[in-house]
């Protein structure tokens, strides 16, 4: 993890003005697959708990950069290239995609109604994969080659269907049997990815992590 986040973190600093704010806060949702997918596989206690360490931390960073504006000003010329312009002074984005990738995975820890350990696994993972990899192909390929437009919204056909293909893909190799138990809540998620005016990174994993819980 500290290997990846030192070589990372700097990295996409760097590439921003090369591939824009959308496509570089996009690559920051494919670090979290590398960095949580496989310590949720093989160790979800401890991934458990690295998620309450990290959204702590996240948390105090934040308002620190607030209250100490120049102790923190390297800090918030960082954050300044993928803020949205509706942030406002609290940047709440990485908040939002790190507490979208645990609270499926708190949720599935401490539910007694899951079945079987491969079920459990899938709804660990089903905020990492919408975001991470669903949500991230949805916009990258939407800005990238998107023209047609869903009615009253920027968001594309084009990244709809890029989206539902990640989805399908993701949750056929990550859970044994055929890929048409996946399309009607992929549909759905595709459809609120697609339709919501709320914080994608919060809703698309609570979403799916009820489909998906309601699917045992």
């Amino acid at each position: 993890w500290s290997f990846l986040l030192f070589i990372s973190i700097p990295l996409i600093g760097l590439i921003t003005p090369s591939l824009g704010r959308v496509r570089t806060r996009k690559l920051f949702h494919i670090l979290a697959v590398i960095l949580f997918a496989p310590v949720t596989y093989t160790d979800p206690i401890l991934m458990a708990v690295a998620y309450g360490i990290a959204l702590a931390l996240f948390i105090w960073l934040e308002a620190a950069r607030i209250a100490l504006p120049k102790i923190t000003s390297r800090l918030s010329a960082y954050y300044q290239p993928f803020l949205e312009a509706q942030e406002g002074p609290i940047a709440l984005s990485h908040i939002y995609l790190l507490f979208g990738c645990a609270a499926p995975h708190a949720l599935a820890l401490t539910s007694k109604s899951i079945s079987t350990q491969d079920h459990k696994s899938l709804l660990c993972l089903v905020g990492v994969i919408v975001l991470g990899i669903s949500d991230a192909a949805a916009a990258i390929c939407g800005i990238t080659f998107g023209t047609w437009h869903w009615p009253h919204s920027e968001r594309t056909l084009e990244g709809s269907f890029a989206f539902f293909l990640a989805s399908i893909v993701s949750f056929s190799l990550l859970i044994k049997g055929t890929l048409f138990v996946h399309l009607s809540p992929v549909f759905i998620l595709t459809v609120i990815e697609a339709t919501t005016s709320q914080t994608d990174n919060l809703v698309l994993p609570l979403y799916a992590f009820a489909l998906y819980s309601s699917s045992s």
